[in-house]
């Protein structure tokens, strides 16, 4: 007689059918970690501001609305974040080339030179001069 058999093993479950969609993100991005509620200065300090009520916050921290509802009042939820530091100033920029040396002066013309240049002048004036 053989030995009885164990019993077999159920059949895998078929895996569910639709697929059940990824959790949607939530529609309010979380504020910057460095952000703190504490810093509210609010009514309350709530962190809250509807319509016509300022968002404010401690010295040093800013109001940054964060779309949320608070107390009924829809996207008038808000937190405190620190000031940003100011923007490190432009590195300085390169210093210009230097310039090119100045050619040598000429030399002293000639009496014959300078005879030549009052004589062309004179005849240049008069229109009498037609080539260059």
């Amino acid at each position: 007689q053989a030995p009885p058999q164990p019993p077999s093993p159920p059949p895998p479950s078929p895996p569910p059918w639709p697929r059940p969609p990824p959790p949607s993100p939530s529609p309010h991005p979380p504020p910057p970690p460095q952000c703190d509620d504490t810093q509210c200065t609010s009514a309350g300090n709530d962190c809250c501001a509807p319509a016509g009520d300022t968002a404010t916050c401690r010295h040093g921290w800013t109001a940054v609305r964060n779309q949320r509802d608070c107390f009924g009042f829809r996207g008038a939820s808000y937190t405190c974040c620190p000031l940003m530091p100011p923007s490190p100033p432009p590195p300085p920029s390169p210093p210009l080339p230097p310039r090119p040396p100045r050619p040598p002066p000429l030399p002293p013309m000639s009496a014959a030179e300078r005879a030549l240049v009052r004589v062309t002048s004179a005849f240049q004036s008069h229109g009498l001069l037609t080539h260059s």
